[in-house]
């Protein structure tokens, strides 16, 4: 199965951040990238005087496991990036490349300056890029689904079973003098 079309018809792997609305993961991950790009500001500013495209390249190159886990951190126990394919590797750098092209630019709007507009382009850029033609072949079996959280369904015990098995009473309740139990 193609991914593309595994997005576009919903049929994607369960996780744990299925319990997380859409809106707050994605707020919790672009809060983590725009630190991620305000530490890479501090550390290199160099590469925040770069084209777009040449620091595309410098973050699609830059991007290694950690990076990933932490920007990405409800995909860190369901995605093994290093050990993913060559085209999950691919994928997953290219669209990171692009949204810190997009996030830095957004980063550089000063408030008040169309700021709402470049980071509502930066939420689409967010939704879309996995749609994009280059990613066409990307499929499930790119990346090494890790799995670690997967809870193992507990047998059903009925509440009669377990008080038979596991509760005894010390001794007959008292009864009341209208012989009731009290």
């Amino acid at each position: 199965m193609i991914f593309k079309k595994q997005i576009q018809s919903g049929n994607r792997p369960k996780s744990s951040c299925s319990t997380m609305s859409g809106h707050r993961r994605v707020k919790c991950y672009l809060a983590r990238l725009e630190d991620h790009l305000k530490e890479t500001r501090q550390k290199y500013p160099q590469l925040w005087a770069l084209s777009d495209a040449e620091f595309r390249v410098d973050r699609f190159e830059a991007l290694h496991a950690s990076t990933f886990h932490h920007i990405w951190y409800y995909l860190e126990s369901r995605i093994d990036f290093d050990g993913s394919e060559e085209l999950g590797r691919y994928f997953i750098r290219t669209i990171y490349a692009n949204l810190c092209v997009v996030c830095r630019d957004w980063m550089n709007t000063p408030a008040g300056l169309g700021k709402s507009d470049k980071r509502q382009v930066l939420l689409s850029v967010y939704d879309a890029a996995p749609l994009a033609e280059e990613f066409a072949e990307v499929g499930w079996d790119d990346f090494k689904i890790t799995d670690k959280e997967v809870k193992r369904k507990k047998p059903k015990v009925s509440v009669k079973d377990i008080l038979a098995r596991s509760f005894k009473a010390v001794a007959p309740p008292p009864r009341s003098a209208s012989g009731d139990i009290c």
